[in-house]
């Protein structure tokens, strides 16, 4: 029935909130493909890279006549002791500062022209929208999910959480 889904999805949306003010933070990788120029882009609701601002770039490439080229994702500190910011090439290293209320992702060496890019972030997940959508959750979050919903709507159809089901939870 449609209102036991939208009691399933109010309490796991619960669930999530909950876990996020505990501080057990919920995540998903979400791939963006982003075009842009110069050595810098802007990440956050609309921006250059429209999307809620992640907490972190996991991994980059950009795609030069068919073939994938990896980029690697740095640090801060090594982003600052690059010398020459403006120098040419293709990139190899990608940097994200996450600054509030906008990121900003920068290249280096700094292409010629606009590059595609494929990058996989990290964000926050504050709720699931629908039940519909289709979420990347690290591994194991699916199966904590799946049992704190099973302890959380038990009491709603009036059922006893199985000591099974509680000891697997318990154990996650």
């Amino acid at each position: 029935q449609s209102t036991d889904s939208d009691d399933g999805l109010t309490f796991l949306n619960n669930i999530v909130d909950a876990w996020n003010i505990e501080r057990l933070n919920m995540f998903s990788l979400t791939e963006l493909s982003v075009t842009f120029s110069g050595a810098s882009a802007t990440i956050g609701p609309a921006m250059t890279i429209a999307t809620p601002r992640p907490i972190r770039i996991e991994s980059a490439f950009y795609r030069q006549s068919g073939i994938d080229e990896e980029l690697r994702v740095i640090t801060k500190q090594e982003y600052d002791s690059i010398g020459l910011k403006t120098s040419g090439g293709e990139p190899l290293l990608i940097y994200y500062d996450s600054g509030s209320p906008t990121g900003t992702v920068y290249v280096w060496p700094v292409p010629a022209s606009p590059t595609a890019y494929r990058i996989t972030v990290l964000n926050q997940l504050t709720a699931f929208a629908d039940l519909d959508t289709l979420y990347n959750l690290p591994q194991g979050y699916a199966k904590a999910l799946m049992y704190a919903l099973a302890i959380e709507l038990a009491p709603l159809y009036q059922k006893e959480v199985s000591t099974t089901v509680a000891r697997v939870y318990m154990a996650i």
